[in-house]
């Protein structure tokens, strides 16, 4: 009977010593770090953790990660540290992808560049005052990346993000409550507590894990398409009832999507204006369910059947159309192979506000590719509008011949 009970408060200690090694936050393994450059690497790793946690307490610096992140710049939804602190160089945030997502959150750039500087020396070992250079602090973060999964799913919620080291091969990790701020008395109780982190909890809760590296995007095929591009639609979804669900007017019910494509090809000096659509409208319905639900419909329409490198650019045209009303497409576009502007004025029958007028530079088309805009793909294909004040999200599939 002794001997069980002794054997039985072994079991018990060594349940309590597996448990309080299995919460360990910031646990660098030294079954997987095991040289003494490992070993600096994990250490700056959760040196740069734990400065992240402390700034990302305003929201307005977890925007500009996010935004760098969702640029697709780097592949796999990451983003290199590096690029964050020195924004006046990196050609990331000089991307129309960064800058759209700039005004879209507005957010200041360059706070976080500020505030990490401010903060990493308080979390370091190695003596930083006065070691304050731009490149000094590039050189100190090397290789180091944030990865932010299932961003598609989780970039626009307003619950603090989650910061884990990675400092271990693993499913989960144990990390330090998101709602502690050291400086808040109201969030001490949650300084103290922790949450396990894996595919669950990061599909639903926004999650960065500091490591090392970041992956360019795949070379782009498109982006030196010399030859006739076709472009389709192939998915598209809509989000707001552009009709009435009860009519007198018989404007009622559904909504049609209609798609039109106009450029200057028939111009030759710019006095001459666009006054048509080129080729064929193409008409999409979705039904009141199916923008309750977001659905995404496959379109697979072609809008161009054959842009040439000579057309510079060309008006992508969506609205939703009505029995009555009128509205104007209007804008400046280049004339092919020309490049001098001249305008177009297209008129349509709609009553509501037209939802997309896009000059669309070819450049920029082929450089989209299939990498991430920040919206996620359908179809492979990365989704164009989707974020928050875009009604109508689509996907440009391409083809170069």
């Amino acid at each position: 009977m002794i001997l069980f009970i002794v054997f039985s408060c072994q079991q018990e200690n060594e349940a309590v010593q597996q448990t309080q090694e299995i919460i360990q936050v910031d646990f660098i393994n030294p079954q997987v770090v095991k040289t003494d450059q490992d070993r600096v690497y994990a250490q700056k790793i959760v040196e740069i953790t734990r400065a992240l946690r402390a700034i990302y307490q305003d929201p307005e610096i977890v925007q500009e990660v996010n935004a760098a992140i969702l640029t697709g710049y780097y592949a796999d939804e990451s983003v290199l540290l590096k690029d964050l602190l020195a924004p006046e160089i990196s050609p990331l945030y000089k991307s129309e992808s960064f800058q759209l997502k700039k005004r879209e959150h507005k957010f200041a750039e360059g706070l976080f560049a500020k505030r990490f500087k401010e903060e990493l020396p308080k979390y370091t070992k190695q003596a930083l005052a006065g070691r304050v250079s731009d490149m000094f602090f590039i050189d100190y973060v090397n290789n180091v990346s944030i990865y932010f999964p299932y961003s598609e799913d989780t970039q626009y919620s307003s619950y603090p993000t989650t910061v884990v080291a990675a400092t271990d091969e693993t499913d989960a990790a144990y990390a330090q409550h998101p709602l502690c701020d050291d400086i808040t008395p109201q969030t001490y109780a949650y300084c103290n507590q922790f949450v396990l982190v894996n595919d669950d909890y990061a599909s639903v809760n926004p999650v960065h894990i500091v490591g090392m590296g970041a992956a360019n995007s795949t070379t782009n095929q498109f982006a030196n398409c010399s030859g006739n591009l076709l472009v389709k639609v192939g998915y598209m979804r809509c989000k707001k009832q552009y009709d009435k669900l009860i009519s007198f007017t018989g404007n009622g019910g559904k909504s049609e999507i209609k798609i039109g494509r106009a450029n200057a090809a028939a111009v030759t000096n710019p006095s001459q204006q666009v006054t048509g659509f080129t080729g064929d409208l193409m008409s999409v319905d979705f039904s009141r369910k199916e923008i309750r639900n977001n659905t995404w419909k496959e379109i697979n329409g072609i809008w161009d059947t054959n842009w040439p490198s000579g057309t510079t650019e060309q008006v992508l045209a969506i609205w939703e159309e009505d029995t009555q009303g009128t509205k104007n497409f209007t804008g400046p576009i280049k004339i092919p192979f020309v490049g001098t502007l001249t305008t177009y004025n297209i008129s349509v029958v709609t009553q509501d506000e037209i939802i997309r007028n896009w000059n669309i530079d070819r450049v920029f088309l082929t450089s989209l590719g299939q990498t991430n805009q920040g919206n996620g793909f359908v179809g492979g294909w990365p989704i164009l509008d989707g974020g928050r004040g875009f009604n109508v999200s689509y996907t440009l599939p391409l083809l170069c011949y």
